[in-house]
């Protein structure tokens, strides 16, 4: 007795549709492809006339130029800025000297040690006093402030050395300090002056003129 041939798995008709489904692509894989070893130049870099354009389609830039002031060689000199300037200088030296003064003889307040709030309570008054109507005028008094300031920050110059070159109960460093102000204040002052055409530096004669001569030509070699 014979037994009927056993039936083929299911999975077979599948697997043969997959198959047919990649045969196109196995098909593509097997056609000629040639790459070249290299691209020529050519073909990448393009003519010069597509990169250029004619000078009439770009519109002119504007640049910005901007205008230099020129002030004129024989400008007034404005007297009331520099009366505001001296002015604030003026008592801010007095203000200052004061408080250096009364700063260090709390340090060491004794009677001997008192002779320091001297000079500049007299400077302070001077300046205040005398000088300060005179630098808020601007006109001819002026000069005459400029000139007491100077004088009085010159004194509070001298005062502050002395007070360095001796020993005192009080930090030096305030004494250097003082010195300080009182210059600064002088500098100033005669700034003002040469700003206001009060003093004019003296001009220098004309150098005299070298003497030329020829040098000799050398044979040739």
């Amino acid at each position: 007795m014979s037994l009927p041939p056993a039936a083929a798995p299911a999975s077979a008709p599948a697997a043969t549709g997959a198959a047919d489904a990649f045969a196109p692509i196995a098909s593509l894989e097997a056609l000629p492809v040639s790459v070249p070893d290299a691209v020529p130049d050519a073909a990448l870099s393009l003519p010069d006339a597509a990169l250029s354009l004619p000078a009439a389609a770009l519109p002119p830039l504007p640049i910005p130029v901007p205008e230099l002031t020129q002030f004129p060689a024989d400008a007034a000199v404005d007297l009331s800025l520099i009366s505001l300037a001296a002015t604030q200088e003026n008592y801010g030296l007095a203000v200052v000297m004061l408080l250096e003064a009364a700063y260090s003889f709390s340090l060491a307040p004794s009677l001997s040690n008192a002779r320091i709030l001297l000079p500049p309570i007299v400077a302070a008054a001077v300046l205040v006093v005398v000088a300060g109507p005179a630098l808020g005028q601007a006109g001819p008094s002026l000069f005459f402030g400029l000139s007491v300031s100077s004088a009085v920050s010159l004194a509070l110059l001298l005062s502050a050395s002395l007070r360095l070159s001796n020993p005192t109960p009080y930090p030096k460093e305030l004494a250097a300090g003082s010195a300080l102000v009182a210059f600064l204040g002088l500098a100033s002052f005669l700034q003002n002056m040469f700003a206001g055409e009060f003093l004019a530096l003296p001009s220098l004669p004309p150098l005299p003129e070298l003497p030329s001569f020829a040098l000799p030509e050398l044979p040739f070699i």
